[in-house]
């Protein structure tokens, strides 16, 4: 997680800025090793060295990110609305509302809610020139809660705009190659009027997927 020197002005001095991102990003690891209650503790260490909203705005993400990593949906759900409540979204950097929005959105996917994940996701602009591929992970979203309220035209649309935008733009940070792997899956679904159990084999034999 970078914390970007526009952000600093909010915040004591730099020296503290620093030992904040050091909190940050070793919580984000711990979290990636599994260790949960460790990388919370330094989150919450971390606010001890900010004054700035976005910077604590970000803390209260990582949280609420451990928590999905952790199954806890519920606890996700509710960190993440507590973030609505205490910031104001629409004012924080473009990236922290993608990522946010995309995170969001997932949650209600998770429970069915497809029409309210589609919702989210549109009522932020997600940039398609992001090299974190949240533009991406939104579409993919789309598309999935699409195919599952079973609204194949529309899916078989952005599918195809989804082709076109991954074929101009193949230099993403990270994750490229995933998404080149979930287009070539959704092309398969497409053809075959989404009927996944009939083509399993036929996405095994790709390596799209593993069961």
């Amino acid at each position: 997680y970078e914390i970007r020197p526009r952000d600093w002005s909010s915040d004591v001095c730099s020296s503290d800025l620093r030992y904040h991102q050091l909190y940050l990003n070793q919580a984000y690891i711990l979290s990636k090793l599994y260790r949960f209650d460790e990388a919370d503790a330094l989150l919450l260490k971390s606010k001890d060295f900010t004054l700035s909203k976005f910077n604590l705005a970000l803390g209260e993400y990582m949280s609420a990110m451990i928590k999905f990593y952790n199954s806890d949906l519920i606890g996700c759900k509710s960190q993440l609305n507590q973030i609505r409540g205490s910031f104001k979204i629409d004012e924080m950097p473009l990236i922290f509302k993608q990522k946010y929005t995309v995170s969001l959105a997932t949650i209600s996917f998770l429970e069915s809610n497809y029409k309210e994940a589609i919702r989210q996701i549109n009522h932020f602009f997600i940039n398609e020139n992001d090299k974190e591929g949240w533009y991406y992970y939104s579409k993919v979203l789309t598309i999935m809660s699409l195919i599952e309220l079973e609204l194949f035209d529309q899916a078989d649309l952005l599918i195809e705009s989804f082709r076109k935008q991954l074929e101009r733009k193949n230099k993403l940070t990270f994750s490229y190659g995933r998404f080149v792997l979930i287009k070539k899956a959704l092309l398969i679904l497409s053809k075959n009027s989404y009927r996944s159990e009939e083509h399993t084999s036929e996405l095994q034999s790709r390596g799209l997927i593993s069961y």
